[in-house]
């Protein structure tokens, strides 16, 4: 799809021109000349023990109200300075205070540097010939600089430095999140998805990098989940520092209603001198971490313990004009996903005869996957004069995520059910037909993702003047699919009219012990698929889809001239062009016939693996066969004969590539103006924002079949049905964002803030650009609606934080977020209404879409932080330990599914001479997750709900320093091998499903120079 250049003139251009000139308005209004009695000072603070600039020190001139932060490479600049001598004084937190005195020439620029040292407190003697050095750079600096910036952020924020947790398993995002408040991680099996913020789904936040938008494809579809930001996208390596806002301000983007992470890269100009950092070593599996090659589902050998390295450099030249920034990363790490579900009959004759719900279908999954991960990223500085910096940078990320399931299911209906069966016993009998079976079904699956970012940068700093701007690009692609990997998807296979025992210890073990009574060996795979034919067992499918996002935007703040009531303005301009797409690229479904032209009497190739169940659960079925989907998929080339082919299979793929495609634009364009001022202990600050949307769709219309003249289940029925093309529909909203937030200082350690924003969250893709359904039984027809608004939100935040030297917060966040506008499917009304009243097609269907519906959900919370260096302990053996917890409690009305009620985290990190080792873990409690669909007149259990059971997950670290610059180091991620387990809440221990993935443990080594 091709972006356009433009649209027509939007109704909200109007609005937009009139907040551009108030806001210009309001910044010339002040430019009145005060240089007789006021000067300017201005100037950088630098530690020279970490070579660093820093940013967000406190500089203010002593008796006045004139204070700055400084910004990035530690730059300061105060304006409205009295004429005259002035003391300066700097601080920061861990670190000893400075301070000057200066002579400021009234309307001149008076310069003045300044050098940090740490607190007396935190140094000892003898901290030049051990290792309080390498203490002071990596640990306690790098809490006190993201303490600082959350310190001084008007907004209610969380700021952690990017190695405060720890080694990162995969440089996955997720994983750094998953300890900080206030945020829940959503799960796919062993992975991190995406993260939930303030009580909200995932897809209620945003994800930046350095302020500016980032491409992501979301899953690959326009579904609920399409907006949601997902951690494949990014590594971690070269992040400085993450920052969780919590309320947002007027420059920030308004499509985020619990908030935005924001991910603050690496500059070489915050520094002095080269800098490199490297990290090698080896990730395994608890279950399996060999180098040898060993077969895997995916019908190939593997070493189990694979290659992670990561380095990043970074560099100054041409007396710190230039600034080359230089990072890269890799990851290929084995995973193992053990699952194990069972399926009740809570209504048969048999179920009521034996006076309990009886088991009909045991089920395992061995389901191991490969994770590649790649990444690489270049930042460039150049700072001609100072005052002016420009910035490129660019950033890429390959993942790769091939996952090689392989499904067990023992199954049995509930006539074939022998006495004695029960909770924890089940007799199958031998049925004729596929009654009694063993089912080996799975999903070969790969989905690879590559991701693009590259901008450019500038911010200009002239006395009272800041301006900035950035143009942006940013691409992600993905495809999902076994094609390119040279294997089909599925290879279903049934070993049928057999009969066997199943026993365990208790209703809710996994170890299950099986005796086969009758039947074929079900350990030899020749047997599989000979008494019973299964039609359609071969499937596979390709599909791909991408984001692009082209961003351009431009800030100006300036400092007014009010020397008792400091204050500025700041406003801006912001345009984002997002075009999607995405396609089903083929599909494809065969029956396996073999050389004999008969699936009865022409087994499936065998794989080199097998499918285990002991490692997980314990039990007696430790190796049984599969069949090979990768020979499998070499027949289908070579010898397409073993395969057949129904006209109603080539119907169904064909409908499922036709009916795929889809395509949207969607242009933002927004301004906005805030201000901020100081009051003596207070500092307010209100803004404004106001964003213009439009869409464009591509929607794919379809012929009802009721008008379709070919044969059900034929490839022309399916040509005829998407006839009519694509039709492009166009809709666009205005949005006025109010934001505001107020500081309350009792002293320098102790600050409460308030805050509140309105934010929006745009519709689901698929409501704005879905495709069409439709319902021939009951003559309806399902439409996307491109005019649909956005949910409204409204945020109330309050924070109490009380700061310790040299590093350390403790913080209690209490908020409400109300959502209104949600979107519901309307009820059938007549075509007229629709617009097809005279269509000689669509005319006789009622129609439906989506629309926002009145009403309103309510999230509160209360968030609690806590983290501390302890370097106030006297003991030496003492001193070098840091701790953390963290506590989240959320209420929500009325309470979607999968809502997280409570979570909670903590850990420790001590140091002591050339020895570090850690611990952190989180908690979430009970989550409910659905119910049974047991109707409401049965004996067993109606409508009991499920819930998914609270989880503790523990990383572990160890390191041991060689010298000063190299380390050795073993860090675990889910070090106990917590799982998921899945229950019911009625009390008989009833457990629906289980899963397993194993500790991930790496080793290697680390070090800087």
């Amino acid at each position: 799809m091709t972006p356009r250049t433009a649209f027509p003139p939007p109704r909200g251009c109007s609005r937009l021109r009139g907040l551009i000139v108030a806001t210009a308005a309001i910044i010339a209004l002040p430019l009145v000349t005060f240089a007789q009695t006021t000067g300017t000072i201005s100037g950088r603070v630098f530690d020279p023990t970490t070579g660093e600039y820093i940013r967000n020190a406190e500089v203010r001139i002593s008796g006045t109200p004139v204070s700055a932060l400084t910004e990035e490479g530690g730059y300061y600049t105060l304006n409205n300075a009295p004429a005259g001598p002035a003391t300066i004084e700097v601080k920061y937190t861990g670190y000893e205070p400075v301070a000057a005195t200066i002579n400021v020439p009234p309307g001149a620029v008076a310069t003045r540097d300044f050098e940090l040292k740490g607190l007396a407190s935190t140094r000892r003697a003898d901290d030049v010939v051990q290792l309080g050095q390498f203490v002071v750079a990596t640990e306690r600096e790098g809490n006190a600089k993201a303490i600082m910036e959350q310190k001084g952020a008007m907004n209610v924020k969380t700021v952690v430095a990017s190695d405060s947790f720890g080694d990162i398993a995969e440089g996955n995002i997720g994983e750094f999140l998953k300890f900080m408040p206030g945020i829940q991680l959503d799960y796919v099996e062993t992975d991190t998805r995406a993260a939930r913020m303030g009580g909200l789904e995932a897809r209620y936040g945003a994800v930046t990098l350095d302020g500016g938008s980032m491409a992501n494809t979301s899953t690959g579809t326009f579904g609920d989940n399409s907006r949601q930001f997902e951690f494949e996208a990014i590594s971690i390596n070269n992040i400085e520092a993450i920052e969780v806002n919590k309320t947002l301000s007027a420059d920030m983007t308004g499509d985020a209603p619990a908030g935005t992470v924001n991910l603050r890269s690496k500059s070489a100009l915050d520094r002095k001198g080269q800098r490199v950092n490297f990290m090698a070593g080896f990730i395994g599996n608890q279950y399996e971490h060999s180098f040898q090659k060993t077969p895997r589902h995916d019908d190939a050998r593997h070493a189990k313990s694979r290659p992670t390295y990561a380095f990043d450099y970074s560099n100054a030249f041409f007396g710190n004009k230039v600034g080359i920034a230089l990072n890269g990363a890799f990851t290929t790490v084995f995973k193992e996903q053990f699952r194990h579900s069972l399926t009740y009959d809570y209504t048969s004759a048999q179920a009521n005869a034996a006076g309990t719900p009886l088991i009909t279908a045991i089920n395992f999954k061995d389901g191991p996957k490969m994770t590649d991960k790649a990444s690489g990223g270049l930042k460039l500085d150049y700072e001609p004069f100072k005052g002016l910096r420009f910035t490129l940078a660019s950033s890429y990320t390959w993942f790769s995520d091939e996952i090689a399931n392989r499904n067990l299911n023992f199954r049995v209906s509930a006539a074939q059910l022998g006495a004695g069966s029960g909770l924890t016993k089940v007799v199958a009998n031998p049925a004729t037909g596929n009654g009694t079976r063993i089912e080996q079904t799975g999903s070969h699956g790969n989905k690879k993702t590559d991701t693009s970012n590259l901008s450019l940068g500038f911010v200009y700093r002239l006395r009272s003047w800041t301006i900035d701007g950035q143009t942006s690009y940013s691409r992600a692609r993905q495809q999902n699919g076994t094609d390119h990997m040279g294997t089909v998807a599925n290879a279903d296979l049934q070993l049928t009219r057999i009969s066997y025992l199943a026993e365990r210890p208790g209703v809710g073990s996994p170890d299950w012990t099986f005796t086969q009574t009758g039947g074929g060996n079900w350990f030899d795979l020749n047997n599989y698929g000979r008494n019973d034919a299964q039609a359609g067992n071969i499937t596979g499918s390709r599909s791909r889809s991408k984001t692009q996002q082209f961003v351009n935007q431009v800030n100006a703040r300036y400092v007014l001239p009010f020397q008792e009531l400091p204050t500025f303005v700041k406003g801006g301009l912001f345009n984002k062009l997002t075009v999607r797409d995405r396609e089903q690229l083929n599909a494809y479904t065969y029956t396996w016939v073999g050389p004999t032209g008969n699936s009865l009497t022409s087994p499936m190739p065998a794989s080199i693996a097998d499918f285990r169940i002991a490692p997980a659960w314990g039990g007696n079925i430790y190796s049984l066969p599969v069949p090979n989907k990768s020979l499998l998929w070499d027949e289908l080339r070579t010898s397409p004969n073993y395969f057949t082919q129904t006209e109603a299979n080539r119907a169904t793929n064909l409908d499922s590539v036709l009916g795929s495609n889809q395509d949207v634009e969607e242009t933002v364009r927004a301004a906005y103006v805030l201000a901020n001022t100081k009051v003596r202990h207070w500092q307010f600050q209100g803004g404004l924002r106001f964003e213009n949307t439009q869409t464009e769709n591509k929607v794919i219309e379809r012929v009802p079949d009721s008008r379709n003249p070919f044969p059900a289940n034929t490839v022309n029925r399916i040509l005829y049905r998407y006839t009519p093309g694509r039709s492009t529909r166009t809709g666009e909203y205005d949005v006025w964002l109010p934001s505001g937030s107020a500081t309350y200082r009792f002293n320098q350690d102790f600050v409460l803030k308030l805050g509140y924003h309105k934010a929006i969250q745009r519709p689901n893709l698929n409501h704005l650009a879905g495709q069409w359904s439709i319902d021939e039984a009951n003559q309806e027809i399902q439409i996307p609606n491109p005019e649909l608004r956005p949910t409204h939100s409204d945020k109330y935040s309050a924070i109490l934080e009380y700061y310790f030297e040299p590093a350390g917060t403790l913080s209690v966040h209490l908020f409400q977020t109300d959502l209104k506008g949600d979107t519901q499917e309307t009820s059938p009304a007549p075509a007229s209404e629709f617009g097809f009243g005279n269509d000689p097609v669509y005319s006789a269907y009622d129609f439906t879409t989506f629309v926002n519906i009145p009403g309103k959900r309510t999230v509160r919370g209360i968030e609690l932080n806590y983290s501390q260096q302890l370097t106030f302990l006297r003991h030496e053996l003492l001193r070098g330990t840091r701790v953390f917890a963290t506590y989240s409690q959320f209420t929500s009305s009325p309470r979607p599914g999968g809502f997280f009620p409570r979570g909670a985290t903590g850990g420790v990190f001590w140091r002591y001479r050339k020895i570090n080792a850690s611990i952190a873990g989180t908690w979430t409690d009970d989550q409910l997750t659905g119910s049974n669909t047991v109707s409401a007149n049965s004996r067993y259990f109606p409508r009991d709900p499920e819930y998914l059971k609270e989880r503790f997950i523990f990383d572990v670290g160890f390191g041991y320093k060689f010298t000063r610059h190299v380390e050795a180091f073993v860090s675990g991620r889910n070090a106990f091998n917590s799982g998921k387990t899945w229950f019911f809440q009625q009390s008989d221990g009833r457990i629906r499903q289980m899963e397993k993935y194993g500790g991930q443990w790496t080793v290697g080594v680390r070090g800087n120079f």
